[in-house]
């Protein structure tokens, strides 16, 4: 038969880990199949299909869920298809990882009531900055909340600003501080940042026509100065990282997440499932709970990214510097996440030194004698 197929070549697995041959080669064959649709095919399958077939029944996925072996990661991958990230080298631990996604409620506006601001409560936002090549920029926005056990980090929003010139980016952004209004937004001003903080520190205008002011830099006065009378706008924190400030930044990042003071969005699927139950996520349309679910989407891109990190072998004698697994998976997210949390940082060790060291009782301070000397009575 001339017809007939000769040299074949047939991959069979499960779903794995992102940091393998197996993923790669799957990326490769899938990109085949769509250019050459005539000579490559891909074919995958979650647990729904044999369920809708009755090759078992709905109790045994819900065995599966409640087991106390159960792993969310081993069930995406073996019961959903889904591949994951992390690998032996990964400097970061999966669990601790998917520990800290239990955030199933995503802030899109501003969300303090005035009792919480007395309290220290505040809005940060963190920027790592791209503008050409597969990179994107990435946003990051936390509300930090002060206790005296370690403050707590929640990253309640997140988004890429994929495609975008640098004065969009800049009107962007400052649509995200009107609607946020953070307390800072933590800027990397090297490279392609300083470009984008150029245009931060000048008016923009938004896709709508919508006008919005400068924002001027706090920490970088001689390359931007602030205005005369303009210090209520500025809000933006130039951090220059290099060598040794990437060591304390990474390792900074490791102990925040390690310790579970930082909280992520939780996975899209879980919240896909809760969104499914109610009447008004079942009225959305297809684009409408895309839209909904996006930030727990990049969230799960975070996680991938965090995943394919690994320790550096040969860099200098106590500092930490870090390296991607696959070539392939970027860290955009990841230095906007450890931005944020490095200057959060300043902040909760300053109000440390401040507990440690200050005093807060006036009457302490004070110390009363007579200015005469007094008599002796007989």
């Amino acid at each position: 038969n001339p017809e007939e197929p000769h040299a074949q070549q047939v991959y069979i697995t499960s779903a794995g880990s992102k940091n393998t041959f197996a993923y790669e080669r799957l990326i490769e064959l899938t990109t085949l199949a769509v250019l050459e649709p005539q000579d490559y095919f891909i074919c995958g399958a979650s647990y729904e299909l044999p369920l809708k077939y009755g090759l078992f029944d709905k109790k045994t996925i819900q065995d599966q869920k409640l087991s106390s072996t159960f792993s969310s990661d081993g069930f995406a991958r073996e019961s959903m298809s889904v591949w994951t990230g992390g690998s032996s080298e990964s400097w970061f631990n999966t669990n601790k990882l998917n520990k800290s996604r239990s955030l199933m409620y995503c802030e899109r506006d501003y969300n303090l009531t005035q009792k919480q601001v007395d309290a220290g409560w505040f809005y940060l936002m963190s920027v790592d900055v791209a503008r050409y090549g597969e990179n994107d920029t990435s946003v990051f926005v936390f509300k930090v909340r002060p206790r005296d056990n370690g403050w707590k980090k929640d990253v309640v929003y997140t988004e890429n600003l994929t495609k975008m010139n640098l004065l969009t980016q800049a009107a962007r952004l400052k649509e995200l501080n009107r609607i946020y209004r953070p307390k800072e937004i933590v800027i990397d001003g090297n490279g392609v940042g300083a470009g984008l903080i150029d245009a931060m520190v000048v008016p923009s205008f938004g896709k709508n026509g919508e006008s919005y002011e400068p924002i001027y830099v706090t920490n970088d006065p001689d390359n931007y100065p602030i205005p005369r009378g303009m210090d209520r706008l500025a809000s933006i924190y130039n951090i220059k990282a290099n060598a040794t400030l990437n060591s304390e930044i990474y390792s900074n990042l490791y102990v925040q997440i390690n310790s579970g003071n930082v909280g992520l969005l939780a996975a899209e699927r879980i919240v896909k499932e809760k969104l499914l139950a109610t009447k008004k996520g079942q009225r959305m349309n297809y684009l409408a709970r895309e839209k909904f679910l996006l930030p727990y989407i990049m969230t799960s891109r975070l996680i991938d990214e965090m995943n394919n990190l690994k320790l550096k072998v040969g860099g200098a004698a106590g500092t930490v510097a870090v390296e991607q697994i696959s070539r392939r998976i970027n860290k955009d997210r990841v230095s906007a996440l450890s931005y944020g949390l490095y200057r959060i940082k300043y902040y909760e060790d300053k109000e440390v030194r401040r507990k440690r060291t200050g005093i807060t009782d006036a009457s302490k301070l004070a110390f009363f004698s007579s200015s005469k000397k007094s008599k002796r009575r007989h």
